[in-house]
C-alpha cells in the first residue's frame, strides 16, 4: 500500500492512498468465501464453489465491488496511523480507479484537529464558592425528611382535599362539548400540590369532599406540547373517589429521628448530621463550578482555530439530546418548535455558543492529553470498569467485554484519559474557598447571568457589523469594477 497526504481544503487534508493487489487479496478471498454461502450455482453445494467458477459466474468486478468497502477502511486505518493525520470528521471518499486485476485509489478528505496553542493551564487561581448552610437550609431538608418518610390515612367523612392529600379522582376533559384524546381517566391517583396537571386543576379540587363531583373549566397554556390543545378552553368533570391525608410525624418523635438517621439519637444530632450533608453537597457543586471555571481561563488563554464543521457535529449531539428528551414526555421537536414560531436553524442557533465551548473544551483537554502523555494504568482501568459494574450490578470484566462487543472500548478508554487531563488542571490549581449566603450566592449568579447575555448580544451586534461592512466592501469592489469595464 502506498499512500500521499496533500493539503485539501482549510481544516483540511487528502490522502490519496494505492492498495496493491496483494494487499487486497485478504479481503477479496473472504468475500468470496462469504459468497459462495450465498450465491446457487448448478452443480456445486454452497460453500464449496470453487473461486475460479465463482469469479466466472459472478465476475471479478463485482467482487471487487462488494470487497471494496472492507479493503478501503483498512487502508485508509493504516494511513492514518502511519501519517499521524488526526481527523475530527468521517472521510469523503472518492474512487479513483477500481477495476479487477489493478490496484485499487482511493482519495479520503478528512477536516483534522486544529493546532492548540496552550495557555497557562497549571498553578491557576480559583475560588470555590460555597453556600454556607443556615438554620433556615436545616429546617427545610428536615421538612422534606418529614414528607419522605410520612404515612397516608383514609380521611374522616367530613374532611374536604387539602394541599398535600392523595386523592382518586375520575375525570373527563372536554372541548365545545367533545372529549378529547388523554383527557380522561378513572381512579387516578393525584397528589395534591404535585403540579401534575394545567394550572388551575389541583387548585380547584382543594375544598372538595369524597364522592363530590365538580365541573372546572379551564384554559390550556399557549405553549402547550400538543397543538390542538394550545390554549384552548376546555371543562373537566371531576369526581373525588377518596382523600388520603399525610401523617407527619414531628421532629422529636424517636420514631422519625430513627428512620431518617442510621447513628443519630436526638433532634439535636439530627439537625448537626443533616447541616454536615448539606455543607458536603455544597462543597461538591461549588467543585464542579470551580473545575469548569478554571478551564475556562485555560480556553480564554489558549489560541486555536476550530473547524465548523466540528461545530455543527456537537450541535447535531446538543439537537439530538433535546430531541430525545423531549420525545420520553411525549413530544415532537417539530410540534414545539411549530408552536414556538421558531425554526430548526434558530433552535440550533440557541445552542451554538454552547457547541463551540464544548469543542474547544474537548480540544484543549486532548492537547494536556498528549503533552503530558496521560496514560491510565492498569489497576486504574479495572478501577474504571469495576465502578461503572457495580451501577449496573455487574462486574468490570464483564463491563470491559460489553463495551468491546459493542465497539465502544477505545472510545470508553480515550474518554477516561481525557479526565485524567481534566483533573490535572483542577488538581495543581491553587484553590480558595469563599462561604456566602444562599441569598449572596443567587445574587452573584443572577448577575453572572446578566453579564453573559450581555457580552453574547454585543458578540452578535459585532458580527452583524462584520458581515454588513463586508457585504459593503463586496458591492463597491463590483461598482468599481464595472466602472472600469465601462
Amino acid at each position: 500500500m502506498n499512500f500521499q497526504v496533500s493539503e485539501g481544503e482549510k481544516y483540511q487534508k487528502v490522502l490519496t492512498i494505492e492498495v496493491s493487489l496483494e494487499d487486497m487479496e485478504p479481503a477479496l478471498a473472504a468475500t468470496c468465501k462469504k459468497l459462495a454461502q450465498q450465491v446457487r450455482i448448478p452443480g456445486f453445494r454452497k460453500g464449496k464453489i470453487p473461486r475460479p467458477v465463482l469469479e466466472n459466474y459472478v465476475g471479478k468486478d463485482a467482487i471487487l465491488v462488494e470487497a471494496s468497502e472492507d479493503i478501503m477502511n483498512d487502508a485508509y486505518g493504516k494511513a492514518l496511523q502511519e501519517s499521524g493525520v488526526l481527523p475530527c470528521t468521517k472521510p469523503e471518499v472518492d474512487i479513483v480507479t477500481m477495476k479487477a486485476g489493478e490496484p485499487l485509489c482511493f482519495t479520503a478528505t478528512v477536516t483534522v484537529y486544529p493546532e492548540v496553542k496552550l495557555g497557562q493551564y497549571k498553578e491557576l487561581p480559583v475560588t470555590r464558592v460555597i453556600i454556607d448552610v443556615d438554620d433556615q437550609a436545616v429546617d427545610e431538608a428536615l421538612e422534606e425528611l418529614r414528607d419522605r418518610y410520612s404515612s397516608m390515612k383514609a380521611a374522616l367523612e367530613d374532611d374536604v382535599v387539602g394541599e398535600g392529600d392523595i386523592v382518586t379522582i375520575d375525570y373527563k376533559g372536554t372541548k365545545d362539548g367533545v372529549a378529547f384524546e388523554g383527557g380522561t381517566a378513572t381512579n387516578y391517583q393525584l397528589e395534591i400540590g404535585s403540579h401534575s396537571f394545567i394550572p388551575g386543576f389541583e387548585e380547584a379540587i382543594v375544598g372538595m369532599k369524597a364522592h363530590e363531583t365538580k365541573v372546572i373549566p379551564l384554559t390550556f397554556p399557549a405553549d402547550y406540547h400538543a397543538a390542538e390543545l394550545a390554549g384552548a378552553a376546555v371543562e373537566f368533570e371531576v369526581t373525588v373517589q377518596q382523600i388520603n391525608k399525610k401523617v407527619r410525624l414531628e421532629l422529636t418523635d424517636p420514631e422519625f429521628i430513627e428512620q431518617a438517621s442510621e447513628t443519630a439519637n436526638t433532634l439535636e444530632e439530627l439537625r448537626a448530621e443533616v447541616k454536615e450533608r448539606l455543607l458536603e453537597q455544597s462543597k461538591e457543586q461549588a467543585t464542579n463550578q470551580a473545575r469548569s471555571t478554571v478551564l475556562l481561563k485555560v480556553i480564554e488563554t489558549s489560541e486555536m482555530d476550530v473547524p465548523p464543521v466540528m461545530v455543527e457535529q456537537q450541535l447535531d449531539m446538543l439537537v439530538g439530546d433535546i430531541k430525545n428528551n423531549m420525545a420520553q414526555e411525549g413530544i415532537k421537536i417539530e410540534d414545539y418548535i411549530s408552536q414556538t414560531g421558531g425554526s430548526m436553524e434558530e433552535l440550533r442557533d440557541t445552542y451554538r455558543e454552547r457547541a463551540l465551548m464544548n469543542v474547544k473544551r474537548e480540544m484543549i483537554v486532548t492537547e494536556i492529553m498528549k503533552k503530558e502523555d496521560i496514560r491510565l494504568s492498569e489497576e486504574e482501568l479495572k478501577a474504571e470498569f469495576d465502578k461503572l459494574g457495580k451501577a449496573y450490578g455487574l462486574d468490570g470484566e464483564q463491563i470491559q467485554m460489553m463495551l468491546y462487543q459493542n465497539g465502544a472500548l477505545e472510545d470508553f478508554i480515550n474518554s477516561m484519559h481525557m479526565q485524567k487531563a481534566a483533573d490535572l488542571i483542577y488538581d495543581t490549581a491553587i484553590v480558595t474557598d469563599e462561604y456566602v449566603s444562599q441569598e449572596e450566592y443567587a445574587k452573584r449568579t443572577t448577575e453572572a447571568a446578566a453579564i453573559a447575555s450581555r457580552i453574547q448580544e454585543a458578540q452578535k451586534q459585532t458580527d452583524a457589523e462584520a458581515s454588513d461592512s463586508q457585504e459593503s466592501a463586496a458591492a463597491d469592489t463590483v461598482e468599481e469594477e464595472s466602472k472600469d469595464a465601462e
